[in-house]
This record gives C-alpha cells, sequence and structure tokens, in this order.
C-alpha cells in the first residue's frame, strides 16, 4: 500500500515536471535558460521557459524585456511573425534604444528587428524623456552651443571669446592709464607713451571687432543647429522579405 502511494506521488510529480518544465525556478535562471535555448535553436523550449514571464507583474522591466526579445526571436523563427513583431515592439518600448547585434544574431531576424524599430520609431522617440531646451541661450554663446549637443564648438567658442575679451580689457585699462581725456597725450612721467598706445589702441580695436563678429556668429549657428534639432525627419527602408516592405518615416517637428 505505501509502495502505491509513492509510486503516484512520483508519478504526479513527473507530470507536473513535465507540463511546465522549470516553472518553479526564478524568472533569471528561466531566462538564462532560454537564452541557451537561443543559441540552441531550440525555439519552443524558449516559448515554455519564459512565455509567462511577460504577464507576471512580479517581474523587473529589465527582466520583462529580456523575455520579449527572447521571444521576439523565437516567434520569429517559427514563422508567427505578428507575434514576433508583437514581443520586439514591447521589448522596444521598455529598451528604447534596443538592438541585435549582427554579429550575434542571423541577418534575417536582425533586419526583421530594425523594420520593427523603424516602424514604431515616432511613437518611441516619443516615449523618450524630454529635455528642457531654452531659445533664449543662443543669445549667450556658447551656451547656445552647449545646449544643442556641440560641446567641441562649445568649448572653442568659448576659449576663444574669453581670450578676446580678457585682451581687449587689458588693453583698454592700459590706455585708460596711460592717456589724458583732456589732451589725448599719452605720457609715463616724462617718457612718452605714444608708440605703445597706438599698437594697444590698435589691438584693443582688433579685438573688439573679433569679439563682436564672434557673439554675432555663436548666436547664428546656437539658432541654426536648435532649429535643426526641434526638426528632423528620419526616412528608414523596411524590407520584410517576403512578406512585403516599404518606406517608413518618423520625425519630431
Amino acid at each position: 500500500m505505501l509502495a502505491r502511494a509513492v509510486l503516484a506521488i512520483v508519478l504526479v510529480t513527473a507530470a507536473a515536471a513535465h507540463a511546465q518544465p522549470g516553472q518553479d525556478r526564478s524568472p533569471v535562471d528561466r531566462i538564462a535558460d532560454a537564452a541557451g535555448a537561443v543559441d540552441d535553436k531550440d525555439w519552443e523550449r524558449v516559448i515554455v521557459l519564459v512565455g509567462d514571464i511577460p504577464n507576471d507583474a512580479a517581474v523587473t522591466p529589465a527582466d520583462h524585456a529580456e523575455a520579449h526579445r527572447l521571444l521576439g526571436i523565437a516567434e520569429f523563427y517559427r514563422q508567427r511573425y505578428d507575434s514576433a513583431e508583437a514581443h520586439f515592439h514591447a521589448y522596444l518600448r521598455i529598451e528604447l534604444d534596443g538592438h541585435l547585434d549582427i554579429g550575434l544574431f542571423a541577418p534575417d531576424v536582425v533586419t526583421f528587428f530594425d523594420n520593427v524599430k523603424a516602424k514604431h520609431a515616432a511613437e518611441l522617440r516619443a516615449l523618450r524623456p524630454r529635455t528642457r531646451r531654452w531659445a533664449v541661450l543662443n543669445l549667450v554663446p556658447p551656451a547656445g552651443q552647449f545646449q544643442n549637443r556641440q560641446r567641441a564648438k562649445g568649448w572653442v567658442l568659448g576659449g576663444l571669446g574669453a581670450t578676446l575679451l580678457a585682451t581687449n580689457i587689458t588693453t583698454y585699462v592700459m590706455l585708460d592709464r596711460w592717456c589724458s581725456d583732456l589732451d589725448r597725450t599719452c605720457e609715463d612721467g616724462s617718457r612718452s607713451r605714444a608708440d605703445s598706445a597706438r599698437r594697444m589702441k590698435t589691438i584693443n580695436s582688433i579685438t573688439g571687432a573679433a569679439l563682436v563678429g564672434l557673439y554675432v556668429y555663436g548666436v547664428i549657428d546656437g539658432f541654426r543647429h536648435y532649429r535643426r534639432a526641434r526638426a528632423t525627419v528620419t526616412v528608414t527602408p523596411v524590407s520584410m522579405g517576403a512578406r512585403g516592405g516599404g518606406i517608413g518615416i518618423a520625425g519630431t517637428f
């Protein structure tokens, strides 16, 4: 009698394990096993291992994303393209910069994934956190350049502008000390500073004009790239192989 009971327990346990292999393991372990199954091209096993993870509210977003990615690959090779697209789309909604590495996956599934990404580009772009931008910063170079993510240009403009400004102020101060506003003479005690004053005045005028030109350039450049960043259009060819193709267009205005 005891032997029959033990045998029944063993059979029930084996049947449960056969029905849902690995379901009692953690999502992280099952995702790791599913990744191995993808490498082995065992698509059915991928579905069994992680098929329920996208609907598990207790799983982290990162694990949700990875499960969708693996399921998308498996469904693509099972030729269930609508399901594959849905999983890749869900993956990209979590991992906005997600991608399939062409060095790790076959070109056909990478192309399919890229087409899904292009198809939903506008939606995915809208999900990105928006950075606050101010047009008025373009009136204060190089603040506009830094806002427009042109850091190298910003540092060049800032450094050059600071040098010109420092030179202009220095020459002005020296001229003010040397030269009298009353009789327009430039002397230091009994020594004439006329020649030096003329050179200083030339340098002061050149640096002043250069500073104005640099400022005007910085403002124009800032507004030009500010508008370009606000109005962009991306045109991506979409090829679905035997399933057809088209053009994916996305933009922000």
